[in-house]
């Protein structure tokens, strides 16, 4: 990472991504099926009950709502961080390679390959991939169901739409979870407004970003697989 970024630097950047945030607002389209009672009531419990969690940092709570889209995410994530090489690593989502990055700066090989998808995504929430910037009296609101297994509302705050569109998902009898990949979308769309405001690259504010979360440096050997590529596995999440 060029030494030319200074903590100055690095700390605004992190002002302007905020403000990015808080203030990306998101509609939240789509066409009505007929409500019923007990999911509008279980959507809202998931809900607070997520918000809760990431709120105070309860990681393992908050990974235990997450959808099974999120767990394969993590999946991926956890896949990345043990046998992708620099070139397959880049080629991914901006978010995705912080992600990694992370990963990688705070565990060891055998302790990452030991890990579980629901450790991956607890680790996510402690570092602020997932559930960044909510707050406890964040409001869900205009929530439809856009099938009778799907829905979207919006997060409010003080009357104000703040961040991604808030999806949830049926995986069950009245189970219902939430949907952390339009979150980490919109973390992708935040990243490349950020570089584009502060005439940088979008990996080299990503990566002051990492730098700056872990206090500590960025070294190449993070761009290293733990254990020899198994490129035929790296295709995706």
């Amino acid at each position: 990472m060029p030494r030319s970024l200074s903590a100055k630097v690095i700390a605004h950047a992190f002002m302007l991504l905020a403000i990015l945030i808080t203030s990306n607002m998101a509609a939240c389209g789509g066409v009505n099926s007929p409500p019923m009672a007990k999911d509008e009531t279980e959507v809202r419990k998931v809900f607070e009950a997520f918000r809760s969690a990431v709120v105070t940092k309860n990681t393992s709570a908050a990974a235990a709502l997450v959808s099974k889209a999120g767990f394969k995410h993590a999946a991926h994530i956890q896949e990345l961080a043990l046998y992708a090489p620099r070139e397959v690593l880049e080629a991914e989502p901006i978010s995705a390679e912080m992600y990694v990055l992370m990963l990688r700066m705070s565990f060891t090989a055998q302790q990452l390959k030991t890990m579980q998808p629901a450790e991956v995504l607890a680790f996510g929430v402690e570092k602020g991939f997932i559930g960044n910037l909510w707050q406890a009296d964040d409001q869900l609101q205009g929530f439809r169901f856009l099938s009778s297994d799907m829905g979207k509302g919006q997060r409010i705050r003080h009357q104000t739409p703040v961040g991604a569109p808030v999806q949830l998902v049926r995986e069950g009898f009245q189970t219902w979870r939430v949907d952390i990949l339009p979150e980490l979308a919109m973390l992708d769309k935040n990243m490349r407004s950020l570089a584009k405001a502060r005439n940088l690259s979008e990996r080299t504010v990503a990566r002051a970003v990492v730098e700056f979360q872990s206090m500590k440096p960025l070294q190449p050997r993070y761009f290293d697989p733990l254990f020899p590529p198994k490129t035929a596995q790296l295709g995706g999440a």
